[in-house]
């Protein structure tokens, strides 16, 4: 709750000093980029936030472990499921593949 009430606190605190300086009488090149500040910062908050995502993706951990235990869960979830004939064998005894059978009706 505290964080919602700075960032409450903020969001008032700096739509407040915009407000005053739209009401300021600025130079019509001023006056401008005054008015536009809400969106510049809109758009340098999205690529802020893009910037933050992509480098939390690229240097995300790695856990071999947990990659092969997922790999023997698939291969254990995966003969489950053919033993119980929800799936067809991968390959046959002689290396070919099993025909596609058609669904009943």
């Amino acid at each position: 709750m505290r964080n919602n009430v700075k960032i409450a606190t903020t969001f008032l605190a700096v739509t407040g000093l915009w407000v005053l300086a739209l009401r300021q009488q600025w130079s019509p090149a001023v006056a401008w980029v005054v008015q536009i500040l809400p969106m510049y910062a809109l758009v340098s908050f999205g690529f802020y936030s893009l910037a933050v995502i992509g480098y939390r993706v690229a240097s995300f951990p790695t856990c071999p472990e947990a990659s092969v235990e997922l790999q023997r869960e698939i291969l254990e979830a995966r003969a489950d499921l053919t033993a119980k004939g929800v799936l067809e064998p991968r390959e046959t005894a002689d290396g070919k593949k099993p025909r596609k059978r058609t669904p009943r009706a």
